[in-house]
């Protein structure tokens, strides 16, 4: 059979929990925040570089005749 109300020692660790998600939120935010502007600053590079970021070149030779195509 299970009680529906807590006992001191739980309400304390859940008092201690909340106490320590609460004193990481600026943090947690703050790291979050971090990674939305780096991933837009890597976005608006490619946009302004005019070239990609990253290409493949690939060379095939047939019958004496090489044909270079990049992507």
């Amino acid at each position: 059979m299970t009680s529906d109300t807590t006992g001191p020692g739980e309400a304390a660790e859940r008092s201690g929990r909340q106490g320590w998600v609460e004193s990481t939120r600026a943090v947690r935010w703050g790291l979050a925040l971090a990674l939305v502007l780096a991933a837009l600053a890597v976005f608006a590079y490619w946009l302004a570089a005019g070239t990609h970021l990253s290409c493949q070149i690939v060379t095939v030779t047939a019958g004496g005749k090489a044909t270079t195509t990049s992507t």
